[in-house]
Order: structure tokens, then sequence, then C-alpha cells
């Protein structure tokens, strides 16, 4: 069976909204509910896909069943196949996009200052490879942050420097979740798979 065809057969089992599976007793103590919700969501987070289609359908057949998808930004950049991987984020039934620093430069919004000559080069090849449609879709993805009552989700600013950004983003971050007066933050970008708790 193609790929298309197993991936439209999946989607089309993965209807938006909380399962009735997934619904919350009244007064119950189920610590993962937040006060004042009834159900529990179960999301998908994915970021910095970088164009790379082989490991967004991986990412996808492994998530199994899930309520909401969160896309943390950077769709293209650096992958062969940024028009496909656009294609099927945006084919996902329920889903909330943040656009990252490489979907802003291949949709012609900002330039390349801050790239290094990797991602410089890689995001030129990007911008000429993109439809005019997708450059479209990449450059109308929502704001750099996303919130919900419970759930704030960003795509972190780059640095220059590996060494800035990995010790500058941390403490920006525990700093920000501070002042997030949510629960659970989320941020793209960083590459760098990390979690941080903090007392309150």
């Amino acid at each position: 069976m193609q790929m298309e065809q197993l991936y439209a057969r999946r989607q089309a089992a993965y209807a938006p909204g909380a399962r009735p599976h997934r619904c919350v007793a009244a007064g119950s103590r189920n610590r993962r509910a937040h006060p004042g919700v009834d159900w529990v969501l179960k999301y998908l987070v994915i970021s910095d896909i970088h164009a790379n289609l082989e490991a967004l359908d991986a990412v996808l057949t492994a998530a199994g069943r899930y309520d909401h998808a969160l896309v943390l930004g950077d769709l293209v950049g650096y992958g062969a196949d940024p028009n496909a991987v656009i294609d099927r984020v945006r084919a996902l039934p329920a889903a909330t996009f943040i656009r990252g620093n490489h979907d802003k430069v291949g949709a012609g919004l900002e330039n390349t200052d801050g790239f290094n000559y990797l991602a410089r080069h890689a995001i030129d090849w990007t911008a000429n490879t993109l439809t005019p449609d997708h450059r479209a879709v990449a450059g109308r993805a929502c704001r750099r942050d996303q919130s919900s009552s419970t759930i704030s989700s960003r795509s972190a600013t780059a640095r220059r420097s590996t060494r800035t950004s990995t010790s500058s983003t941390t403490s920006t971050r525990c700093a920000r979740c501070h002042v997030a007066r949510r629960p659970l933050c989320l941020f793209g970008h960083t590459h760098v798979v990390a979690a941080f708790t903090l007392d309150w």
C-alpha cells in the first residue's frame, strides 16, 4: 500500500477533540487534569522537522492516537522535502502551528542574518524550492508564541553561538516559566531535548 494511502487511513481515524475514554469523572482526583477541566487531552508535540519527510512520517506513525498536535516551528530548512512536509503538517486534523525562524526566512519574511554557513545555503535552496502556495503557508503560521489556558508554546530565538544558545536559552526559559502563569511551557527551536520543573 502506498505511503499516502496509509497516511490517509491513519489520519481518518483521528478526529479532533477529546475522546470519551479520556473523560474525567466529576470530582476525580486525577492529577493530570487541570483544575476546571473535565477531560484530559493527549497532545502530539513536534518541532524542528526541517523538511525531513521520512522522520516526520515515522513520528506520525509512532504517535498513535492523539487529540491535538502542537507544531513548534521550523517546518523547513536543511532537509530535502519542504513542500511535502508542509503538506503533511497542514493535513493534520487538529493542530496549532508556530512559525520558526527557518519558516520566516524560507517565506521571504526575514533575511539570513544570524544563520551559519550551512543554514544559509540550505535555506536559500529551500526558498527556491518552495512553491508559492507552500511559501505562503510557511509565512502564515501562527506568531512565535501561542497560548491556551493550560499550555504556552513558543519557538525560541537562535543565538549566533551554540555555547551561548545552550546557557542563555536555558536561563531565559527558566525565567519565562516563572512568569508564564501556565502549568506547562513548550519551546521549539533548541534542538536539545530537555525538561525543567519548578517548585512553585
